[in-house]
């Protein structure tokens, strides 16, 4: 008698992506996801290993993940991101990222990173306002002393 056992399998894919003012400055950055899956209760053993490199272009791919094994991708290395959003199967996602794998399928999970130039500064410098802020109150001053100078003189 001879027993076998059969399993399915699915995978992800993970693909990254970087947006906003200065993401122009971070399109060969390295990132790092880490995924994480249980079966059943019980914690599974990532093929290839949990932690990834990921960088734009160049998808990451986690293979042989049992069907109905649930698992949770996050980005463990954002770049110092101002967001980090994400997408399942092209829609919007949590992040971090919850999908259940199917039979025979590939989920794919998209990061985006938005980076943002800082803005520019507004107003002026500090020297200058109190120099303006000085002259406005030695002006007040000068014309509440000439008020009362010409005052008494009518009187």
């Amino acid at each position: 008698m001879t027993i076998a056992n059969t399993f399915t399998a699915g995978q992800i894919s993970v693909s990254k992506t970087v947006s906003g003012t200065a993401a122009s400055a971070h399109t060969g950055d390295t990132f790092g996801v880490t995924l994480v899956c249980t079966w059943y209760g019980e914690d599974l053993p990532i093929p290839g290993g949990a932690v990834r490199d990921l960088t734009v272009g160049t998808p990451v791919v986690y293979t042989d993940l049992p069907t109905d094994a649930a698992c949770v991708l996050t980005e463990s290395r954002t770049g110092e991101a101002k967001q980090v959003t994400m997408t399942v199967d092209g829609g919007h996602s949590a992040n971090p990222a919850s999908v259940v794998i199917g039979t025979d399928t590939t989920i794919a999970i998209g990061v985006d990173n938005r980076f943002d130039k800082p803005l520019p500064a507004t107003g002026g410098s500090s020297a200058l306002i109190l120099a303006v802020s000085g002259f406005g109150i030695a002006g007040l001053l000068g014309g509440i002393v000439l008020l009362t100078r010409r005052r008494r003189r009518e009187v």
